[in-house]
């Protein structure tokens, strides 16, 4: 009687142990899962900072031709972030509220920065048909929604800089140190932009439109 017991006990404390270790392995697998996935967002905020700059240097160009009156199409490729659509969703009640929201204006703002710079090449196919006497009227807004693009590409990356730097995030609320050091860089970006323009009221035409010379970026 006593060997059944004991028999009984063991196979049950093997059950148990083997259903602790197979709980044990699922729960471990599935944390390394989200933990891969937390690391795929940040890995993924490397290349949305990539893809930025080289945006910038892009919009540079447009900029140039700002500075000579002129309307030319960008040809910029939006910037991907497509495993944040899939990520997101999974690791998000593993993170802290001010992550999220870094996170979130960090997506929101590549979002509203492709559609930006969709509408510059939109712009440029519909000024082929303006009229004459609404041929300055175009121009002005074509300089305005080049430079909004060019400054919001500053920004962008700077959201992606100051996350990486702080993974915790901490999102920027008015009337604080954040508030003020974010409005400094976007004057910046502005002053940056304005300078472009100032410097290249020279170039020719035609070199701008005809060749790649790398002497005509980085104006600043």
């Amino acid at each position: 009687m006593m060997d059944t017991d004991n028999k009984a006990i063991v196979a049950l404390a093997g059950t148990v142990v083997g259903w602790l270790l197979g709980t044990l392995t699922t729960w471990w697998r599935e944390h390394m899962r989200l933990r891969r996935m937390a690391a795929g967002l940040e890995d993924e905020l490397l290349d949305i900072r990539r893809q930025a700059e080289g945006l910038i240097i892009t919009l540079e160009r447009g900029l140039q031709w700002v500075a000579l009156r002129a309307i030319a199409g960008v040809g910029a490729q939006p910037i991907q972030h497509a495993f944040y659509g899939v990520a997101y969703k999974e690791v998000f009640v593993d993170l802290g509220q001010s992550q999220r929201l870094s996170f979130q204006m960090i997506h929101s703002s590549v979002d509203s920065l492709n559609a930006q710079v969709a509408g510059l090449d939109e712009h440029f196919t519909a000024s082929q048909t303006v009229s004459d006497d609404k041929r300055d009227e175009a121009c002005a807004i074509w300089a305005d929604k080049v430079k909004t693009a060019f400054v919001n590409t500053h920004l962008l990356t700077y959201y992606v800089k100051r996350h990486l730097a702080n993974p915790l995030g901490k999102r920027v609320d008015y009337l604080d140190e954040e508030h003020r050091a974010w409005l400094e860089y976007r004057a910046k970006a502005e002053e940056i932009a304005d300078t472009i323009v100032e410097k290249s009221k020279g170039i020719d035409p035609q070199t701008l439109a005809t060749t790649y010379n790398p002497a005509l970026f980085g104006k600043t």
